[in-house]
């Protein structure tokens, strides 16, 4: 699924930036947090929150234009496609990290050992 603002469209997914930046609007302790709370307000379908929602998910992505779009414009597309407010709360629930998902994640560079001198 995606969400198109201004012609661009925007995978919905929920990546780490799109997780902080909705913890931080909400005002909760961290990015685990987000999961529990995205459940609670979609299940209330309440307009405010998905459009919260919706502009994270868009200036989460990697695409350039995203830092354009307005709440106004996030709500307004919630306005648009209330009927995909229970798609974006299944296309998100497949995208959150699952316990033991190593699938796409990077190792951590390995620190430099200071070199001995001859």
């Amino acid at each position: 699924m995606n969400i198109k603002i201004n012609n661009i469209d925007y995978p919905c997914k929920l990546t780490f930036k799109a997780s902080r930046l909705l913890a931080e609007k909400w005002g909760l302790p961290g990015v685990q947090a987000v999961f529990t709370e995205i459940e609670n307000k979609l299940s209330d379908q309440a307009i405010d929150s998905a459009a919260d929602l919706v502009l994270a998910i868009v200036q989460g992505s990697d695409i350039p234009e995203a830092a354009r779009v307005t709440y106004d414009q996030a709500g307004q597309w919630i306005f648009d496609n209330m009927g995909k407010i229970k798609e974006i709360g299944t296309a998100l629930a497949s995208s959150f990290p699952q316990p033991g998902d190593d699938v796409g994640k990077q190792e951590a560079p390995k620190a430099i050992s200071a070199q001995q001198n001859p």
